[in-house]
């Protein structure tokens, strides 16, 4: 199996003290499901009243905002969840991706087990993306580019992979590729429209997994079902 994007949903981009009802994007039983999310209040601990849910990074820039870093592997949990963080009314903004091909053990690649993250309080019109080394061969490379301005973010410079942007709402965005070896991800960069902003960028590795099946195990070969007779010497 190989990685590939399958489908995108985005939700908030406004004030409320709870997101309830919040679709996930099209998505199968085994499927992982990238979130992205960005709140205006610092310090919350955020709570889903389904699935899984992995946090991978938490970045805090400057005063202004949080931004979290998500991975789920779906179970048939439903169509929606609800988010909530103890009833603060703040402005909040998400972004989600889902991917096929991973497997029940795919994890963070042990290069940076929490890939890495670059807040920055300047008005940046860049937003910048830390590359690392990972160790793992066929990882799928996710980022996220975050700013307190609702800018427009560009694609992200660079090759190796090259990364490919999936949503920008709200001056929330997300995207991937694929590494195909475990070779150095590069320095990134993503240019924000319209003017500078405090900002930051998250970068991080996912492997591909699948070193373990329950299901072929060897005692599970079908029989045969012609009777088998045993011939025994006496």
């Amino acid at each position: 199996m190989a990685w590939t994007h399958g489908n995108d949903a985005t939700f908030g981009n406004s004030s409320t003290t709870s997101r309830t009802g919040v679709s996930r994007p099209t998505v199968s039983v085994g499927d992982w499901i990238n979130l992205v999310f960005y709140i205006e209040t610092q310090g919350l601990t955020l709570s889903f009243s389904n699935g899984t849910w992995t946090l991978i990074r938490r970045d805090t820039v400057g005063t202004d905002y949080e931004a979290f870093e998500y991975m789920s592997r779906y179970a048939g949990e439903g169509s929606t969840f609800n988010l909530t963080w103890g009833g603060a009314n703040t402005w909040n903004t998400g972004v989600m991706s889902t991917y096929l091909g991973g497997a029940s053990d795919s994890t963070t690649d042990s290069g940076d087990a929490d890939g890495t993250g670059h807040p920055d309080t300047t008005l940046s019109t860049t937003v910048n993306l830390d590359g690392f080394t990972p160790v793992s061969d066929n990882d799928l490379i996710l980022y996220a580019a975050t700013d307190f301005a609702g800018r427009t973010n560009g694609a992200p410079s660079g090759t190796t992979p090259t990364l490919t942007e999936r949503n920008d709402f709200g001056g929330v965005a997300n995207g991937d590729g694929v590494q195909t070896t475990a070779a150095a991800i590069g320095n990134r960069t993503v240019a924000l429209t319209g003017g500078g902003s405090h900002c930051c960028g998250q970068l991080f590795a996912f492997t591909l997994g699948g070193g373990f099946d329950p299901s072929v195990l060897p005692w599970a070969v079908q029989l045969p079902d012609t009777p088998q007779v045993a011939l025994v010497e006496f």
